[in-house]
């Protein structure tokens, strides 16, 4: 079971993104949290080989959430995808600048879309999205 779980995760969100564009969002955000619980563990275990991947899934997560109406969770999950894009770019720039400007104008999106008056948030959000 441990050798394929990189696989499993990576097929869980591929089943979410199929899932989402037929509409079956429920059941796309059903594969799309568990791909994120796979992730997580196997960055645990290996950081520079999965945190991608798990900032990745993240994002889709919170892209998932938010089409469903849950800002708060969205934002959450969107949140900790642009932390670890931080993190990532910071190390290696050439490589997850763009990842990481792509999470931040979503995130900027979420804090716009959502009622939650956060509106200079997201303009700073979107300001940092286009440095990188």
């Amino acid at each position: 079971p441990q050798a394929f779980r990189p696989d499993l995760a990576m097929s869980l969100t591929g089943l979410g993104a199929v899932l989402s564009a037929l509409g079956r969002r429920e059941e796309a955000l059903e594969a799309a949290q568990e791909a994120v619980a796979y992730y997580r563990q196997l960055a645990a275990e290996n950081p520079p080989a999965f945190r991608p991947n798990l900032a990745m899934s993240l994002n889709n997560l919170g892209m998932m959430l938010s089409v469903l109406g849950r800002r708060e969770e969205a934002l959450g999950a969107t949140q900790e995808a642009v932390e670890i894009w931080r993190q990532l770019a910071a190390d290696n720039p050439q490589a997850f600048r763009s990842d990481l400007a792509r999470s931040l104008n979503n995130l900027g999106m979420m804090l716009l879309l959502s009622a939650l008056g956060r509106r200079e948030e997201a303009l700073a959000a979107a300001q940092e999205a286009v440095k990188h």
